[in-house]
């Protein structure tokens, strides 16, 4: 699809620049001490005694760097683009050659940005936070939608979604998702709740009392809007001659009754995941889910 109806002519030639630069580039091994670090606006981890550098490190020494890294000429030199961990851990391990993509020089910041997001979106340990706020970064250089952005970084449009929802969480959430100390699922629930509720959320969160899906079910209750159509009251489905479902407190809309049969799953979901036994679970819940020795209604289907 032609991007010339969304963006004026400067704007598409910088699309046209950034979506180019992962192109087939020769290989060739180039000397570590020929290689000026260039940008890393992903901020990567390049702590020499963490874990995961000493496995890299243990790796290369047993296999070599088997992917190589992104370099560009530039004064009789080389200017790196990407593979910054690799390159570190190749020196440590002893190698003064390293196998490099000689690539065209970027011809502004997005071309950099665009490297470093596709080059990286693989890696589980690269923060969510960070790729979020340099996808932001790209978008605000390229001055395109969500849906373009995922065209040139080539991911998924709901991803960038979530990664760019990521990027405008509060920096205290920030703080703890980059720790590792909060999921990103939890924290992009956390953080569509106001201060108050989210500090009590979070609190529980911290302690391992709050899952993904009980955090969706809680930011639901709290955020979902008072109804304003006509409540019903009761709602019965009847699913066959032997089973049916009934919800009570239901507005007179579909979207209403769809959102309590998720809240009740993802509260049952809990239950499971605590290893109640399911009259424990009735109970807690204020047996509210007795099941009823009543008469079946005759259909059809049961003659």
């Amino acid at each position: 699809m032609s991007l010339v109806p969304f963006f004026l002519p400067s704007q598409e030639i910088a699309m046209s620049k950034a979506t180019s630069t992962m192109q087939p580039a020769p290989v060739q091994l180039v000397a570590i001490d020929q290689i000026d670090d260039g940008p890393n606006p992903l901020r990567l981890d390049l702590e020499i005694e963490s874990d995961e550098m000493q496995e890299l490190v243990e790796s290369v020494k047993a296999q070599g760097v088997l992917q190589p890294i992104g370099v560009y000429p530039s004064a009789n030199r080389f200017v790196q683009l990407f593979g910054f961990r690799r390159k570190l851990a190749a020196s440590i391990a002893g190698f003064t050659e390293i196998p490099a993509s000689i690539l065209k020089a970027p011809s502004g910041p997005s071309e950099v940005l665009v490297m470093q997001l596709q080059e990286n979106i693989q890696r589980l340990d690269v923060d969510p936070v960070r790729y979020g706020e340099t996808l932001k970064a790209l978008q605000d250089e390229l001055g395109c939608t969500q849906q373009e952005l995922a065209r040139v970084v080539s991911l998924n449009p709901v991803k960038v979604t979530r990664l760019l929802a990521a990027a405008r969480l509060p920096e205290e959430i920030k703080a703890l998702v980059g720790d590792k100390r909060l999921p990103v699922s939890t924290a992009l629930q956390l953080g569509q709740l106001g201060e108050v509720e989210r500090s009590q959320l979070l609190r529980q969160a911290l302690a391992g009392q709050l899952t993904r899906d009980e955090a969706t079910r809680r930011r639901r209750a709290i955020s979902r809007p008072p109804s304003t159509t006509s409540a019903v009251g009761r709602v019965t489905v009847q699913l066959d001659h032997c089973r049916r479902v009934t919800v009570t407190g239901v507005s007179a809309t579909f979207e209403e009754w769809i959102r309590a049969l998720q809240d009740a799953v993802a509260d049952a979901k809990q239950g499971i995941r605590q290893r109640l036994t399911f009259d424990t679970y009735r109970r807690r819940n204020g047996d509210c889910c007795t099941a009823v020795d009543e008469p079946m209604p005759v259909t059809a289907a049961s003659k």
